[in-house]
Protein backbone atom coordinates (compact mmCIF):
# COMPACT_ATOMS: atom_id res chain seq x y z
CA UNK A 1 0.00 0.00 0.00
CA UNK A 2 1.11 3.52 -0.84
CA UNK A 3 1.89 5.78 2.02
CA UNK A 4 0.77 9.36 2.03
CA UNK A 5 2.92 12.14 3.35
CA UNK A 6 1.87 13.58 6.69
CA UNK A 7 -0.81 16.23 6.30
CA UNK A 8 -1.83 15.01 2.81
CA UNK A 9 -5.52 14.85 3.64
CA UNK A 10 -5.57 18.27 5.26
CA UNK A 11 -3.83 19.80 2.18
CA UNK A 12 -6.31 17.97 -0.07
CA UNK A 13 -9.22 19.38 1.93
CA UNK A 14 -7.65 22.85 1.82
CA UNK A 15 -7.19 22.64 -1.98
CA UNK A 16 -10.79 21.49 -2.34
CA UNK A 17 -11.98 24.50 -0.31
CA UNK A 18 -9.77 26.83 -2.35
CA UNK A 19 -11.14 25.39 -5.60
CA UNK A 20 -14.70 25.89 -4.34
CA UNK A 21 -13.91 29.49 -3.34
CA UNK A 22 -12.38 30.24 -6.75
CA UNK A 23 -15.38 28.72 -8.53
CA UNK A 24 -17.83 30.78 -6.48
CA UNK A 25 -15.80 33.95 -7.10
CA UNK A 26 -15.81 33.33 -10.84
CA UNK A 27 -19.58 32.80 -10.78
CA UNK A 28 -20.16 36.05 -8.88
CA UNK A 29 -17.93 38.03 -11.26
CA UNK A 30 -19.67 36.54 -14.30
CA UNK A 31 -23.14 37.33 -12.98
CA UNK A 32 -22.06 40.88 -12.06
CA UNK A 33 -20.84 41.44 -15.61
CA UNK A 34 -24.17 40.19 -16.98
CA UNK A 35 -26.07 42.54 -14.68
CA UNK A 36 -23.96 45.52 -15.79
CA UNK A 37 -24.59 44.64 -19.46
CA UNK A 38 -28.33 44.26 -18.81
CA UNK A 39 -28.45 47.64 -17.06
CA UNK A 40 -26.56 49.28 -19.95
CA UNK A 41 -28.97 47.81 -22.50
CA UNK A 42 -32.01 48.86 -20.49
CA UNK A 43 -30.80 52.49 -20.37
CA UNK A 44 -30.82 52.53 -24.18
CA UNK A 45 -34.37 51.18 -24.17
CA UNK A 46 -35.32 53.85 -21.66
CA UNK A 47 -33.85 56.55 -23.89
CA UNK A 48 -35.71 55.31 -26.99
CA UNK A 49 -38.93 54.77 -25.06
CA UNK A 50 -38.70 58.20 -23.45
CA UNK A 51 -38.05 60.01 -26.72
CA UNK A 52 -40.76 57.99 -28.49
CA UNK A 53 -43.25 58.88 -25.73
CA UNK A 54 -42.37 62.57 -26.10
CA UNK A 55 -42.82 62.59 -29.88
CA UNK A 56 -46.03 60.53 -29.69
CA UNK A 57 -47.44 63.00 -27.14
CA UNK A 58 -46.52 65.92 -29.37
CA UNK A 59 -48.01 64.33 -32.51
CA UNK A 60 -51.24 63.43 -30.68
CA UNK A 61 -51.56 66.95 -29.26
CA UNK A 62 -50.84 68.49 -32.66
CA UNK A 63 -53.41 66.29 -34.39
CA UNK A 64 -56.05 67.41 -31.84
CA UNK A 65 -55.17 71.05 -32.46
CA UNK A 66 -53.79 71.38 -28.93
CA UNK A 67 -50.78 73.64 -29.37
CA UNK A 68 -50.44 74.23 -25.61
CA UNK A 69 -49.94 70.51 -24.91
CA UNK A 70 -47.68 70.13 -27.96
CA UNK A 71 -45.43 72.85 -26.53
CA UNK A 72 -45.00 70.98 -23.22
CA UNK A 73 -42.52 68.80 -25.11
CA UNK A 74 -40.18 71.80 -25.18
CA UNK A 75 -38.30 73.03 -22.14
CA UNK A 76 -39.97 76.22 -20.89
CA UNK A 77 -36.86 78.37 -21.03
CA UNK A 78 -35.41 81.46 -22.69
CA UNK A 79 -32.57 79.20 -23.84
CA UNK A 80 -34.84 76.86 -25.82
CA UNK A 81 -34.06 77.36 -29.50
CA UNK A 82 -35.45 76.46 -32.91
CA UNK A 83 -33.81 76.76 -36.31
CA UNK A 84 -35.39 76.19 -39.69
CA UNK A 85 -34.33 77.54 -43.04
CA UNK A 86 -32.74 80.89 -42.27
CA UNK A 87 -34.75 81.45 -39.07
CA UNK A 88 -33.37 81.22 -35.57
CA UNK A 89 -35.95 81.50 -32.81
CA UNK A 90 -34.81 81.87 -29.21
CA UNK A 91 -37.02 81.21 -26.23
CA UNK A 92 -40.06 79.08 -25.47
CA UNK A 93 -42.56 81.95 -25.78
CA UNK A 94 -41.18 83.07 -29.16
CA UNK A 95 -41.33 79.48 -30.43
CA UNK A 96 -44.93 79.08 -29.30
CA UNK A 97 -45.83 82.37 -31.06
CA UNK A 98 -44.10 81.13 -34.23
CA UNK A 99 -46.09 77.89 -34.26
CA UNK A 100 -49.35 79.72 -33.55
CA UNK A 101 -48.76 82.27 -36.32
CA UNK A 102 -47.74 79.64 -38.88
CA UNK A 103 -50.19 76.82 -38.05
CA UNK A 104 -52.92 78.30 -35.86
CA UNK A 105 -54.14 76.44 -32.78
CA UNK A 106 -56.95 74.16 -33.90
CA UNK A 107 -57.13 70.78 -35.61
CA UNK A 108 -58.66 72.50 -38.66
CA UNK A 109 -55.56 74.62 -39.22
CA UNK A 110 -52.76 72.43 -37.85
CA UNK A 111 -53.30 69.29 -39.93
CA UNK A 112 -52.04 65.78 -39.15
CA UNK A 113 -48.45 65.27 -38.01
CA UNK A 114 -46.34 62.16 -37.51
CA UNK A 115 -42.72 61.50 -36.66
CA UNK A 116 -40.30 58.72 -37.55
CA UNK A 117 -37.27 58.34 -35.32
CA UNK A 118 -34.15 57.37 -37.24
CA UNK A 119 -31.61 57.54 -34.44
CA UNK A 120 -31.27 58.43 -30.77
CA UNK A 121 -27.89 58.95 -29.17
CA UNK A 122 -27.23 59.36 -25.48
CA UNK A 123 -25.05 62.42 -24.79
CA UNK A 124 -24.35 61.73 -21.16
CA UNK A 125 -26.82 60.65 -18.51
CA UNK A 126 -29.43 63.38 -19.00
CA UNK A 127 -28.89 64.65 -22.54
CA UNK A 128 -29.64 63.09 -25.91
CA UNK A 129 -29.79 63.70 -29.63
CA UNK A 130 -32.69 62.49 -31.76
CA UNK A 131 -32.65 62.52 -35.56
CA UNK A 132 -35.74 61.73 -37.55
CA UNK A 133 -38.30 62.62 -40.17
CA UNK A 134 -41.53 64.58 -39.84
CA UNK A 135 -44.55 64.42 -42.10
CA UNK A 136 -47.52 66.80 -42.10
CA UNK A 137 -50.76 66.63 -44.06
CA UNK A 138 -52.17 70.17 -43.99
CA UNK A 139 -55.85 71.11 -43.92
CA UNK A 140 -55.96 71.34 -47.73
CA UNK A 141 -54.39 67.83 -47.98
CA UNK A 142 -51.11 69.41 -49.04
CA UNK A 143 -48.27 67.22 -47.79
CA UNK A 144 -44.96 68.43 -46.53
CA UNK A 145 -42.16 66.87 -44.58
CA UNK A 146 -38.50 66.87 -43.85
CA UNK A 147 -35.90 65.94 -41.28
CA UNK A 148 -35.26 67.13 -37.76
CA UNK A 149 -32.60 66.91 -35.12
CA UNK A 150 -33.52 67.49 -31.50
CA UNK A 151 -31.26 68.07 -28.54
CA UNK A 152 -33.09 66.77 -25.48
CA UNK A 153 -32.47 67.19 -21.81
CA UNK A 154 -33.94 66.06 -18.50
CA UNK A 155 -33.20 67.11 -14.95
CA UNK A 156 -32.60 63.53 -13.73
CA UNK A 157 -33.12 59.91 -14.80
CA UNK A 158 -36.72 59.87 -13.51
CA UNK A 159 -37.93 63.03 -15.28
CA UNK A 160 -39.30 63.35 -18.80
CA UNK A 161 -37.22 64.38 -21.79
CA UNK A 162 -37.70 67.96 -23.02
CA UNK A 163 -36.54 69.52 -26.30
CA UNK A 164 -33.98 72.27 -25.73
CA UNK A 165 -33.02 72.71 -29.40
CA UNK A 166 -35.01 71.82 -32.51
CA UNK A 167 -33.49 72.02 -35.99
CA UNK A 168 -36.13 71.24 -38.59
CA UNK A 169 -35.63 71.22 -42.35
CA UNK A 170 -38.28 71.17 -45.04
CA UNK A 171 -37.82 68.66 -47.82
CA UNK A 172 -38.16 70.53 -51.10
CA UNK A 173 -38.85 67.39 -53.15
CA UNK A 174 -42.18 65.60 -53.35
CA UNK A 175 -40.81 62.50 -51.59
CA UNK A 176 -42.14 62.04 -48.08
Amino acid sequence: MLERAPGFYSRFALNKKLLLLLTLTAMVLTSSTCLVKAKTNSSKITLNDGVRALLDMQANAWNKGDLKTFMTGYKRSKETSYTSGCKIISGYDALEAHYKQRYGNSSDTMGKLDFTILQTVELGKNNALCVGRWHLVAKDNKEMGGVFSLVLSRSDEKSAWKVVHDHTSLNSSAEF
